[in-house]
C-alpha cells in the first residue's frame, strides 16, 4: 500500500493510479468531510455534467461554482 504525505501548504497528492482510475485531472474539485475518523473526498463534477440532473436546478441559477458547491455540501453532511 502506498502513502501519501501531508506537505507543509496542506497539500497531498494522489497517486497517478487513482487518479487515472477515478478520470481526474489537474483542477478537479472536491468536496471534503471527516467520517468514522477518516477523511473523504468526493469529486464534485463541472456544472456543464450536471445540467438537467438536479431536481430544483432552478435554485442555483445565478449562483457561483463555490455557493453551489457550498448547498450541495450542505446535503451531503
Amino acid at each position: 500500500m502506498d502513502c501519501a504525505t501531508l506537505s507543509s501548504k496542506g497539500q497531498i497528492v494522489l497517486m497517478k493510479g487513482i487518479r487515472d482510475k477515478m478520470g481526474l485531472k489537474a483542477g478537479d474539485r472536491f468536496i471534503e468531510k471527516v467520517e468514522n475518523n477518516q477523511i473523504v473526498l468526493k469529486p464534485v463534477k463541472p456544472l456543464a455534467e450536471m445540467f438537467g440532473s438536479l431536481k430544483n436546478e432552478g435554485d442555483f441559477k445565478g449562483k457561483t461554482t463555490d455557493e453551489i458547491v457550498a448547498e450541495i455540501k450542505k446535503g451531503w453532511d
